[in-house]
């Protein structure tokens, strides 16, 4: 579960986005600072999230104060469809 969507979506390292990887950011800018991500093609339209939205980690335990605490992270910038794994994808 991320960002109160149950879909399939992964955390990538933010150093995939460059060089041989092919990655462009369709709309928005690259990551600056802490608590900022770019979501890919498909996650973006999925979450229904763009520059400028929020998306939190694990929601579902949001108020669980024996759990994990949900990071909500700041979104600045989506990629332009590449067709791989990658549009599914969240770089922090």
């Amino acid at each position: 579960m991320f960002g109160g969507s149950a879909v399939a979506i992964w955390v990538a390292l933010a150093g995939a986005l460059g060089g041989a990887a092919g990655l462009e950011i369709e709309g928005g800018r690259m990551l600056a600072g802490l608590g900022e991500c770019i979501v890919g093609a498909r996650a973006a339209k999925l979450l229904g999230v763009g520059p400028g939205d929020s998306v939190i980690t694990a929601p579902s335990t949001l108020f669980d104060l024996a759990g994990e605490y949900p990071l909500r992270m700041t979104v600045v910038g989506t990629l332009a469809p590449s067709q791989s794994p990658d549009d599914d994808a969240v770089f922090v």
